[in-house]
């Protein structure tokens, strides 16, 4: 079969990949020894492809390891670069395998995860590329790979012209079944792919970190002014002027957004532990106890975990929750290290003593729960001190949280509203701040079509109209606030 046909044959099962533009597909029909459920008595945890199957990771090449006789070949190579690839998983694809409630939890319809892949060589016979090391893999990934028991299939394609791959798992009972089973090839299309280096940075688990320093320097800034002065629109700015900066930026993947409001808590911002209720094998209704992240948890995690690359916590309305009480002992995290400053404490990861540098926290807190999210040290079969080294930190139980120099915090706060929470001299002074000024900026595109959009049937625009109120209300005979003006985008 070609790519055409084999792609068409995994569409007939997994409708939902209607749309996707790949460049790349291999199928891999899961003996016991690839699966983690059914693997017996052996210790085998990783998935191994041969053949040209192989070459549908061409990047995982080394000198020394493979372009040399194997009496004389760096063993330690093996495992010196391994690479953490991005994999999308669907809602609609766990649902199918799971047949009973998901053991993932979904935000949207796709959640991305990342997969360890090294290539091996192995004396008297070909080598092969080894895909999962537990320890290093994402837990909704290992997650995933429970779902698929021995002759289902295993199936990544590689989406077009980006280092990124889709995955999806197919039953053994499946009507196309024994057609997958013939695809053994590595089917590919005639395209491109540029892979800049520094989109490495993050995917890329090194087996000597020796420095806990970053080139990102991190911000924290709240913008304020009256409603819809475009605060949030600023913030959208700066983002898209990321994508410019860099096409791989995702605001997806590398911004979590959320609003304070007066019910807000620090356990929703932080995470907390939740009843989930599911069935057992016995079918039995079983109720456990999971953390779960709150926007804080999560954009910590992402940005610890790529260190290359910046992420972005944005908090819309940072006033109208009690921003204090939210940000709990997370607020000493805001003091960032400047340039030649380090902490008191030290980082060894493999044998290098190092301190947190510039833009750190100075200072760090402790949080077990959030820790041990980070470590994914909550699944059945890790235990709790699983250690990790990430972001340049050995990473156990015992590390306190520190905010990385690669995440940094954007906030909006109106000045008009009288329903609002103090933000007091303390909390202000760990941020920037900046008034964005009520007036239309004409060079601004989105600014330029609100202010000379027309009233209805008259020929006064907008920005006639809000001029003149604001005129009165800034310097009229009976008002003199301008924090109580009218906003482009609000009017």
């Amino acid at each position: 079969m070609n790519f055409s046909e084999v792609y068409n044959l995994i569409l007939e099962s997994c409708p939902f990949l209607s749309g996707n533009l790949y460049d790349g597909i291999i199928v891999k029909k899961l003996a016991a020894t690839n699966t983690i459920s059914d693997t017996g008595s052996s210790h085998q945890s990783h998935m191994a492809f041969t053949g040209k199957q192989k070459d549908f990771f061409p990047f995982l090449e080394a000198d020394g390891y493979f372009n040399v006789g194997y009496d004389d070949k760096d063993d330690d190579l093996k495992k010196y670069f391994t690479l953490r690839i991005p994999l999308n998983i669907y809602a609609d694809n766990v649902e199918v395998l799971s047949e009973m409630s998901s053991p993932i939890q979904f935000e949207s319809k796709t959640k991305r995860v990342r997969a360890s892949v090294l290539r091996s060589r192995r004396r008297g016979q070909e080598d092969q590329v080894e895909l999962s090391i537990k320890s290093l893999d994402d837990a909704d990934f290992i997650e995933f790979r429970k779902l698929l028991r021995v002759n289902d299939f295993f199936i990544l394609l590689k989406k077009q012209n980006v280092l990124e791959y889709d995955l999806v798992g197919i039953k053994s009972g499946d009507e196309n079944a024994a057609k997958l089973a013939t695809c053994t090839d590595f089917y590919k299309n005639a395209t491109q792919t540029p892979v800049d280096i520094n989109c490495f940075n993050g995917t890329l688990i090194e087996t000597k970190v020796s420095s806990s320093k970053s080139n990102i320097t991190p911000i924290q800034i709240i913008y304020y002014g009256v409603p819809g002065c475009g605060k949030s629109h600023k913030i959208t700015s700066l983002l898209k002027n990321e994508k410019v900066k860099d096409p791989t930026f995702s605001e997806e993947n590398q911004v979590v957004r959320t609003t304070f409001h007066p019910e807000y808590t620090n356990a929703d911002f932080i995470g907390q532990i939740l009843p989930e209720v599911h069935e057992n094998a016995q079918g039995t209704s079983v109720v456990e106890y999971k953390f779960k992240p709150g926007p804080f948890a999560k954009i910590l995690k992402q940005a610890l975990y790529n260190p290359g690359k910046p992420f972005y916590l944005v908090i819309e309305e940072i006033n109208r929750g009690n921003a204090a009480a939210i940000f709990g002992d997370v607020f000493q995290l805001l003091d960032r290290l400047k340039v030649g400053d380090t902490s008191m404490e030290s980082v060894g990861t493999d044998g290098f003593e190092n301190h947190y540098g510039k833009g750190w926290s100075e200072y760090f807190v402790m949080n077990a729960d959030v820790n041990a999210y980070i470590r994914d040290a909550n699944s059945e079969d890790e235990l709790d001190t699983k250690a990790i080294d990430v972001s340049g930190i050995h990473f156990s139980s015992s590390t306190g949280l520190r905010l990385p120099p690669n995440l940094s915090i954007y906030a909006t706060m109106n000045t008009s509203d009288q329903n609002v929470f103090t933000l007091d001299n303390a909390f202000q002074r760990r941020w920037d701040m900046e008034l964005i000024p009520n007036t239309c900026n004409w060079d601004d595109t989105d600014h330029k079509k609100q202010a000379q959009l027309p009233i209805g049937d008259t020929d006064i625009c907008w920005e006639t109209f809000r001029a003149a109120i604001n005129s009165e209300i800034s310097g009229g005979e009976f008002f003199n606030a301008d924090d109580k003006q009218l906003g482009l985008f609000f009017i």
